[in-house]
């Protein structure tokens, strides 16, 4: 995280590559696991803001622009950690009938249900995200107990 609305924002950033490099961390590549967020936006005029908007868009490396102050952009910074730490992550969705609820209660300890529905019939209708060292062992336990996935 740097300060973006520092006069001196850039020999900022160039010090931390330095020590990151020092480290033996390399920074260049864009789908490397850095994830580089801009501070402060709510210090810079609204020209400013617009134009380092632009300069995030058109960056490889894609910065996060917020405010720790006001929360500006904290939405769009959870969004893009959640991106970089799902990347091998899988999505998939099952239906559990409803009376399997030790099936039910293992998924909420083996997986991330990220949306639940129940149908007319009982059956729950689940939107997993399965971690891809938990992925073949929680769908071979979903076919064991006869679920479509």
């Amino acid at each position: 995280m740097r300060d973006i609305a520092h006069d001196e924002t850039e020999a900022q950033a160039h010090d931390v590559e330095k020590v990151l490099s020092d480290l033996g961390i390399d920074t260049l590549p864009a789908d490397n696991h850095i994830l580089e967020v801009w501070n402060k936006v709510d210090l810079l005029t609204a020209d400013k803001l617009s134009e380092l908007q632009h300069e995030a868009a058109r960056n490889e490396r894609h910065p996060v622009l917020v405010s720790a102050a006001t929360g500006e952009g904290l939405d769009a910074l959870f969004a893009a950690i959640d991106a970089r730490l799902g990347r091998a992550d899988e999505i998939v969705e099952v239906v559990i009938p409803g009376h399997e609820g030790a099936l039910i209660a293992w998924l909420y300890e083996n997986a991330e249900v990220m949306t639940r529905t129940t149908s007319d019939d009982g059956a729950l209708h689940l939107k997993l995200r399965l971690a891809s060292e938990k992925k073949d062992r929680t769908i071979a336990h979903l076919r064991k107990a006869g679920v479509r996935v």
